[in-house]
């Protein structure tokens, strides 16, 4: 829909009176959009991917970041992890499996809806533990969870976070390690990386 909202405008706009849900297709203001101009008139928005940086071609740019990446990790206590992330799936969210010895957890939060199932190894039965909707904000409404507990923080309603900001360094440092991991093609050993990034 949205090369039909570019290149046949009125078309689109017909569309959008006649099936509803096109109508926020066509005026769409939220992310990306809103990140690329403040004019947020369709000349705006026209102008903008004309003459600035959004408008290129992702294959003939200066962009690098990937479209794909796996992260296999392994903690000190013997626990593994593998982290796929890819631009070019048919789903568009987050989704979590963590298999222990008694039962499998599996977690989608996707923006058609969240929901984490817990299967039982022993007696085989699969139960939805969870059930919830994404908002449709930055990252499914994380971005404004974190600058509310940023502001209830500076107005001293202080409540026990979700993660301290030792884990949030932690969890930053793995991203950074994942990263130097790719581009240099080695294992990175976690201890020796906290002191050459803590001790800059």
């Amino acid at each position: 829909f949205a090369w039909l909202a570019i290149k046949h405008r009125t078309t689109a706009k017909i569309l959008s009176k006649i099936i509803p849900p096109l109508k926020d297709a066509v005026e769409w203001n939220g992310w990306p959009v809103s990140v690329i101009t403040d004019d947020l008139t369709y000349e705006g928005k026209m102008k903008a991917l004309r003459e600035g940086p959004y408008g290129r071609c992702v294959y003939h740019c200066d962009n690098n970041v990937v479209d794909h990446q796996t992260v296999n990790i392994e903690f000190e206590n013997g626990v593994t992890a593998n982290l796929t992330v890819h631009g070019h799936s048919a789903f568009e969210g987050r989704s979590i499996r963590i298999d222990g010895t008694k039962a499998t957890l599996i977690g989608e939060f996707l923006f058609s809806g969240e929901q984490i199932w817990l299967y039982d190894k022993y007696s085989g039965k699969k139960e939805k533990i969870f059930e919830g909707h994404l908002e449709l904000t930055g990252h499914g409404g994380g971005d404004t969870g974190l600058m509310n507990a940023f502001i209830d923080l500076m107005k001293r309603n202080i409540s026990k976070p979700l993660t301290d900001a030792k884990a949030s360094l932690e969890s930053h440092i793995m991203a950074f390690a994942a990263e130097k991991s790719r581009l240099e093609g080695k294992i990175i050993n976690m201890a020796e990386y906290r002191r050459e990034v803590l001790d800059l």
